[in-house]
């Protein structure tokens, strides 16, 4: 009898071999029995990190703006990541929910658990968060074997970066995330790792807000090094025509401000150390030039 009893904890118990088990960003555990054939991810960072981790097939849906790889553009739409149409993602029964915690937000999270779907959190908050996501994202669909090699390039990729600049000198930076009203970041943002990472300060890393209004009298104050925009082309000139009228600032005054492709430094994908180096190189001209 006591024979028969281990043999049935064996079989059907939900954390038996053959289930898969991940730890997402808030800490909670995800259990599913087998590998995830239907997945679906609520933001474009998400189905970039699916098809690092060799899980693209799998991706039955997502949401507008999701548009790397080029096969993401293909992927149909739920709407946008904050207004999510919740019929069709009902309709579509995935195994998997990814979720972004400050783009879809604690009420969608709760709704989609009251539907009973199983939902993995992200909210990274460290570059090491990104490799983190892709090995989970290939245990869960049963593509370890790709995640794993894709995590761990990026992980060593890191290093790099890291261990080049170390002995940087320090340079100071105004990042712009937007122009009206002036937006930039804090030090929980995962922008600024990438600018510490490269021997930037960022002026505004004490503000207890992710992602803060400041005024123009307060960045004067802060008087920058380096502005850094986050435009995308077309937003280019109408910035630079602002920060024109900022000639007290540093960074006007010795033509030290630049601009990143934002989705190579706001998408937390593995993309994010093309940012990176973009940024480094920029710092690195910088400290180049006789300054002041």
């Amino acid at each position: 009898m006591r024979v028969i009893v281990s043999i049935l904890v064996c079989c059907f118990s939900p954390l038996s071999a053959q289930s898969l088990q991940v730890t997402d960003d808030l800490g909670q555990k995800i259990t599913i029995t087998k590998p995830a054939d239907k997945i679906v991810a609520l933001s474009p960072h998400l189905a970039e990190l699916v098809f690092d981790a060799g899980a693209g097939k799998h991706l039955l849906a997502t949401v507008e703006h999701a548009d790397f790889p080029r096969a993401a553009k293909l992927i149909p739409r739920l709407g946008s990541y904050n207004a999510l149409d919740f019929e069709k993602l009902f309709a579509l029964q995935p195994d998997i929910v990814l979720v972004w915690l400050s783009g879809n937000g604690d009420a969608t999270v709760e709704k989609l658990r009251r539907l009973g779907f199983n939902v993995y959190v992200s909210e990274p908050r460290k570059l090491s968060d990104i490799s983190k996501t892709i090995r989970n994202i290939g245990k869960l669909s049963g593509t370890l074997d790709i995640a794993e090699h894709r995590a761990s390039k990026f992980d060593a990729d890191l290093k790099v970066l890291q261990q080049r600049h170390q002995q940087s000198s320090t340079i100071s930076i105004f990042y712009q995330l937007w122009d009206k009203p002036l937006i930039t970041i804090n030090e929980e943002q995962l922008i600024d790792e990438v600018i510490q990472l490269c021997g930037g300060l960022n002026i505004f890393a004490g503000l207890p807000i992710l992602a803060p209004t400041v005024s123009t009298e307060e960045l004067i104050l802060k008087n920058p090094q380096v502005i850094i925009g986050g435009a995308k082309p077309q937003e280019r000139k109408k910035w630079m025509q602002h920060w024109q009228q900022w000639s007290m600032i540093r960074a006007v005054q010795n033509n030290h401000h630049y601009f990143i492709n934002p989705d190579l430094m706001s998408r937390q994908t593995t993309r994010m150390l093309d940012g990176a180096a973009e940024l480094c190189s920029i710092l690195d001209k910088v400290r180049n030039t006789d300054y002041d």
